[in-house]
């Protein structure tokens, strides 16, 4: 029964991590169809955004850091680009974390939508400017939009991991 509810409370601990490397084999198992990728939705920044803004002692840099990293590898990327985007992106959550983290759905969701279209311009500039790839605005707008069309599935699976987490806590606490 210990090592049960030690199991639980390790994996519900580690739940972020584990949705960033799933989310990541994911996106990597995605057939090689051309143009496939323009209609993925960003699950590492969404995931990302959620805990940042409620959990973000269970992200640490580091480890959002080799994320980005992976991601790059896999996606033929500019080396360091996704690190850097990750890494920023929760930077920037986990001070206004404070301010949102009493807000509404409707409100995350809306701060959701502008900050991913903030850094898939970044992305886009960056790229731009650095990388032999060239994104095209019409891929980074795409996937900016079904990012922003998906995000409520992700908020709400997570928050159903926290929901489940509380539950042990208060079950095992008696």
């Amino acid at each position: 029964m210990k090592f049960k509810r030690f199991l639980k409370s390790y994996s519900l601990l580690h739940a972020p991590k584990l949705l960033l490397i799933f989310s990541l084999c994911l996106e990597a198992l995605v057939p090689p169809i051309p143009g496939i990728i323009d209609f993925m939705p960003l699950l590492l920044m969404m995931i990302a955004f959620y805990w940042s803004i409620y959990h973000p002692e269970r992200l640490p840099y580091p480890f959002l850091f080799f994320i980005g990293f992976f991601q790059d590898i896999i996606f033929d990327e500019m080396l360091g680009l996704s690190s850097f985007i990750l890494i920023v992106f929760s930077v920037l959550l986990r001070r206004t974390q404070k301010k949102l983290i009493h807000r509404g759905f409707l409100t995350l969701w809306c701060v959701f939508c502008l900050l991913i279209m903030a850094f898939e311009a970044l992305r886009l500039l960056i790229s731009a400017f650095s990388s032999p790839y060239v994104y095209m605005l019409e891929t980074v707008l795409m996937q900016g939009i079904i990012s922003a069309a998906c995000y409520p599935c992700i908020h709400f699976l997570c928050s159903g991991i926290l929901t489940i987490e509380h539950d042990n806590k208060r079950r095992y606490a008696k």
